[in-house]
């Protein structure tokens, strides 16, 4: 079991300046207030800490107990649920992030229209007996009214999705993935709709501190798709500018890709078919990737991470360094002008986005075998590995 956990504190802002309603919801029990409190279940089941909120959220709303991977399933492959599920996730997406701890996050939820029909809530004075004795230490010892002023009032860094990917099955969860990971304190994360191709505004444009580009059901070498030009020319104006910026990108799969074949390297179709190497053992080179970073010398070796791919690089992207390789891949991850770092693999995943996906294929011939492989090959050292590289990534978004 993980120690990370997710408090959230649903607020409504009265006045910009200084008034700030809580809201918390009351136990059906015992009659209390309390702010809601998750634990992940497990380093295998919530990918992130916007996906253990979301799930605490739909639990308490729909009265559904996910406390299992075959549950979890359902929650996020079925139409049943994964629309309902998304829709929370949405607003999670949304809210601020109050305290960003090393072991634990605290976020500030609008108590909007969303939830008025859906979960029941009461304005807090938080020092009325109905409040539960935890919740009022939990608000004293996290000074949670001065951070919520201080976080409402603050100029927020700004950093941004740039989303391919419009499968069904998949809103949203791009956006809980990289928020949960990557959002600190007064940082703001939004999403641009690739596929959607509206002019990005100058004006947005350069307030952005860092992009994540995502990956998705798409080759990255398919100009029929009018998006992809569309999104090599976003990819060359962040790591080629006119004109010095220090705006920073990272990718992840599709994404990583995406940027190389827009950027002056190649990609392709496997060799062999689909690449369904789950956890897989990444060789990180000696790299300088600026004079803070060299990831050879700051991660666990071996370093293992998951895999699920059916296209590669194959020629790097113009002024691009190779930072690691792997048995079956040899362009694994690139560093570019100390401006992008783009990776084949997925730390951004753990077992439980990769059962997800190994559901949606369950018809693809040879699954479960794969299945099988999987459940033997995950382990904590993937984990780690993986919340490792994460942690230094959030620092490079920020650099």
């Amino acid at each position: 079991m993980s120690s990370q956990f997710v408090s959230v504190i649903f607020y409504r802002q009265a006045n910009q300046q200084e008034n700030i309603d809580f809201y918390l919801y009351q136990d059906q029990t015992s009659g209390e207030l309390q702010h809601l409190h998750v634990n992940l279940l497990s380093e295998d089941l919530d990918p992130s800490l916007n996906f253990a909120l979301a799930r605490g959220l739909y639990q308490k709303i729909y009265s559904f107990e996910v406390d299992n991977q075959e549950d979890y399933i359902k929650l996020l492959n079925l139409d049943e649920h994964f629309p309902k599920f998304s829709a929370i996730l949405k607003q999670v997406n949304n809210c601020d992030t109050l305290i960003d701890g090393q072991d634990f996050k605290i976020y500030f939820l609008n108590y909007s229209e969303f939830f008025l029909d859906k979960i029941t809530l009461y304005k807090a004075d938080l020092n009325s007996e109905k409040v539960h004795s935890q919740t009022k230490q939990f608000f004293q010892d996290y000074s949670i009214v001065e951070y919520a002023k201080q976080n409402l009032n603050a100029q927020k860094t700004l950093f941004c999705i740039l989303n391919p990917d419009g499968h069904r099955l998949w809103v949203n969860v791009s956006e809980g993935l990289y928020q949960g990971h990557f959002q600190g304190e007064n940082q703001k994360l939004i999403s641009f709709n690739l596929i959607e191709m509206k002019p990005f505004k100058e004006k947005l444009f350069k307030k952005i501190k860092g992009f994540i580009a995502a990956g998705g059901h798409y080759h990255a070498y398919d100009t029929s798709l009018p998006w992809l030009p569309f999104s090599y020319d976003i990819f060359n104006k962040i790591i080629y500018p006119e004109q010095y910026n220090e705006q920073k990108l990272i990718s992840f799969c599709g994404g990583h890709q995406t940027i190389a074949h827009g950027c002056g390297g190649k990609s392709s179709k496997m060799p062999n078919n689909n690449c369904y190497q789950l956890r897989d053992e990444i060789n990180f080179n000696d790299v300088e990737i600026n004079d803070q970073l060299n990831l050879s010398k700051v991660l666990p070796q071996p370093f293992y991470s998951i895999k699920s791919h059916g296209d590669y690089v194959y020629e790097l992207a113009r002024e691009a360094k190779l930072i690691c390789s792997s048995d079956k891949v040899e362009i694994e991850g690139m560093s570019i002008r100390n401006r992008a770092l783009t990776f084949q693999f997925h730390p951004e995943f753990n077992r439980m986005i990769l059962f997800k996906l190994i559901d949606e294929y369950k018809e693809f011939p040879g699954i479960q075998e794969i299945a099988q492989k999987a459940i033997k090959s995950f382990s904590q050292e993937t984990y780690v590995s993986n919340k490792y590289l994460n942690s230094h990534l959030k620092k490079f978004l920020v650099s």
